[in-house]
């Protein structure tokens, strides 16, 4: 098995302190299934992510791996705009490159149309005219399949791997209707605000695959079970006024007919 890691340092800046966080990019690739998870430079994730390609690879039985499936985890700081779901996901049948970020960066800086006004760090114009995410000067990777990218909320703790599992099963399975239904959208690089576009499937689709709907129409369920029990409540509580009341007054009036 072949196994790349790269490491990225990334400079925090913090008053009167300078200090540096260092991740790691852990890859491991088996059957025609590779993931590249980003995380800290233990090597426990190193085993970790060989023990879940294995597993997953295990769960599909793919005879034919022609097609290849890559899934990013955490690599990319994505979100949808105006979201407010913490994590992103898109599944798509695109090329396998990974997003070059120093283009994208370099792109974006030297576009004064959008840049002049913040120094660079412009977070809305680009929106207008999003760059492509797997734009670059280095085509060396061509290679087309299916494409998994997941960025979880580091604050939610570890990333929703058995949702990721469901995608990656989904999409080994349904890879023509996963053509068939992407579109092109527009997604936002939170760490400095640029936007850029890329294909998936939509979201609702996905919440599907990973089960999240379900949750949902749980949610309402309740919600309306809810209302009708405290319905049930008023009803019961104002029969039993109405009772009250008729007793009442069927004591006054026997005390009448009494006098």
């Amino acid at each position: 098995m072949k196994r790349i890691i790269l490491t990225i340092v990334l400079f925090v800046i913090q008053p009167f302190v300078t200090s540096a966080n260092v991740d790691c990019i852990w890859i491991s690739s088996k059957k025609g299934l590779t993931i590249y998870y980003r995380s800290s430079c233990d090597y426990e994730n190193e085993f970790f992510v060989d023990s879940l390609v294995s597993h997953v690879v295990e769960i599909l039985g793919r005879q034919d791996t022609t097609i290849k499936i890559h899934v990013t985890v955490n690599r990319a700081p994505l979100m949808f705009p105006n979201s407010e779901n913490p994590n992103f996901f898109s599944i798509a049948y695109d090329t396998l490159r990974q997003i070059d970020d120093n283009y994208i960066s370099e792109y974006y800086w030297e576009q004064e149309d959008i840049s002049i006004s913040q120094n660079g760090w412009n977070k809305y114009k680009s929106q207008n005219a999003p760059l492509d995410i797997n734009a670059t000067n280095n085509n060396s990777t061509n290679e087309i399949g299916i494409k998994i990218i997941y960025n979880g909320d580091y604050r939610l703790g570890e990333p929703l791997w058995q949702d990721i599992i469901k995608s990656i099963s989904y999409a080994a399975n349904n890879i023509d209707s996963i053509i068939s239904k992407q579109v092109r959208d527009t997604v936002r690089l939170d760490h400095n605000g640029w936007y850029v576009s890329l294909v998936t499937i939509d979201t609702n689709t996905i919440n599907r695959i990973i089960g999240k709907v379900q949750t949902k129409v749980n949610t309402e369920v309740i919600a309306v079970d809810k209302t009708y029990t405290k319905y049930v409540f008023i009803a019961i509580a104002a029969t039993l006024c109405l009772l009250g009341f008729l007793f009442v007054l069927k004591n006054i009036l026997n005390r009448k007919v009494k006098v």
